[in-house]
């Protein structure tokens, strides 16, 4: 018995109850009303009980973002593995064709004009994703010519600062 409790209490202190603060327990109430909207009243449930999971999991287990330097053993937080699958681009694929597969075709079959609303939002993703990767190309190339101007602004004010501390100096004596 005296293993069990001292392994809960083990437990217990290596989460964040010990450590938390206001702004802990204010996020955990919200991601309480979240899962009370989302079950409950059926609010986007799709949506929230995933945002309202991750809430209570970052604020309950803090070493759950940890990564894998920031660690002792050398291995990251589950949220690092998450972010990772973010970063190679496969979590959002996968959520994509997640939604998609739950996806309820009875409205579109019985109002076949709905496809039209449905085939303009996809059209704005597709748009919305060569934008920004458009962006994200043109922002590589003018980076140079960017810096040349930050460099330039720089030096630009420094040499201003330089010269009125010139002339306080020169008042002053």
């Amino acid at each position: 018995m005296d293993y069990i409790t001292n392994t809960l209490g083990n437990l217990l202190h290596q989460t964040a109850f010990f450590n938390l603060t206001w702004g802990n327990y204010l996020m955990i109430a919200i991601a309480c009303a979240f899962l009370y909207l989302a079950i409950k009243h059926g609010f986007e449930p799709l949506l929230l009980v995933p945002i309202a999971f991750g809430m209570l999991l970052v604020n309950i287990y803090p070493d759950i973002m940890m990564t894998v330097e920031e660690s002792n053993n050398g291995v990251g937080g589950l949220l690092h593995y998450f972010f990772l699958l973010d970063e190679w681009a496969i979590l959002p694929s996968l959520i994509f064709m997640g939604v998609g597969a739950m996806t309820d075709f009875g409205p579109l079959i019985a109002n076949p004009k709905s496809f039209l609303l449905g085939a303009a939002a996809q059209f704005g993703i597709f748009a919305a994703y060569l934008g920004a990767m458009a962006m994200d190309s043109l922002t590589k190339r003018l980076q140079p010519s960017l810096l040349s101007v930050v460099q330039t602004d720089r030096l630009l004010f420094s040499s201003q600062e330089n010269c009125s501390r010139r002339q306080f100096l020169d008042q002053s004596r």
